[in-house]
């Protein structure tokens, strides 16, 4: 099969869009001649009319416009190539993208990020946030390059990196009475307790502690985001139990006192081996693994 001439499919859709063949020419810097050539070249290509003549004004047959709307997505794609291959020529590398837990997203990635984009702007990063079980599930399926996620996770599908801990530890209000020096799953089971959503990694460990003890706890409120969790805690509306790196400029309305037994829990980098290698991948790989040695963290009990 013969190529079709993108200049003749050009013609066409300024001759369709101007409704002569000399407005066409002007718009194209082409004589009408040379106009009038190529929408007959196209007709014999295809072996049909595309455009109806009328005197000096003419009209889009219906193979016409349809040719027409197929090079107009011709055109669009050639676009898509063209803006594609200049972000190569200007240092673009690849596309990474990485499914992260809210927590580690708010808390943990912001100056690993900022360092990313420092030291490999090539690097498009395409970032999405979720719980713990659905960043494995999309790592797993080969549809994200990379997931953080709250370890230990039951999963051996994947390559899993340890990177740093994460101390889980209880908050009150700044000023509430008789505060325990550690939390037991014995207090958390008397006290009014607001949690994270049952999907979140840290209402799992949460209920591994409380079950290890042979005690369930029916949350006063399930809340889905932690800034929301600390700011009802704050309020004087319960006790809650959240990572301590999630604590921030918070911790001066709220008091954190360690758990008794201790709840072991990790952030951890998820990778799929079986997925293809790519430079932009390798790039990004090192910058996450920094979180291995992150900033000194602040002692889990305010001061009284």
């Amino acid at each position: 099969m013969r190529s079709v001439n993108l200049d003749h499919l050009r013609t066409l859709i300024e001759v369709i869009d101007r409704g002569s063949f000399s407005s066409a020419a002007r718009q194209l810097n082409l004589t009408q001649p040379a106009v009038s050539l190529h929408i007959r070249a196209l007709e014999e290509r295809f072996g049909v009319d595309l455009i109806e003549r009328a005197g000096k004004s003419t009209t889009a047959a219906p193979a016409g416009l349809e040719l027409a709307s197929h090079a107009r997505a011709i055109f669009e794609s050639c676009e898509r190539a063209a803006s594609s291959m200049k972000r190569y020529r200007e240092g673009w590398v690849g596309r990474v993208s990485l499914v992260t837990t809210l927590t580690t997203l708010n808390y943990r990635l912001p100056p690993v990020l900022k360092h990313l984009q420092q030291v490999a702007p090539g690097v498009e990063l395409l970032v999405s946030n979720m719980p713990t079980r659905d960043v494995v599930e999309k790592v797993a399926r080969r549809e994200a390059d990379f997931g953080f996620v709250m370890l230990p996770i039951p999963e051996s599908r994947l390559k899993v990196t340890r990177l740093c801990a994460e101390e889980i530890v209880a908050i009150f209000p700044r000023r509430a009475r008789d505060i325990p020096d550690v939390v037991t799953p014995e207090f958390v089971a008397r006290a009014p307790l607001i949690m994270e959503h049952t999907r979140g990694s840290i209402n799992a460990f949460v209920e591994q502690w409380l079950a290890r003890a042979n005690l369930t706890v029916d949350p006063t409120m399930r809340i889905g985001n932690i800034e929301a969790i600390k700011t009802l805690v704050a309020a004087g509306l319960g006790m809650s139990i959240v990572p301590l790196a999630a604590i921030g400029l918070a911790g001066k309305e709220l008091a954190c006192r360690p758990l008794r037994p201790e709840i072991k829990a990790a952030v951890g980098l998820v990778e799929n081996e079986k997925a293809p290698r790519n430079k932009a991948a390798d790039m990004v790989r090192p910058v996450f693994l920094q979180l291995r040695n992150p900033p000194a963290r602040t002692k889990s009990r305010a001061t009284e």
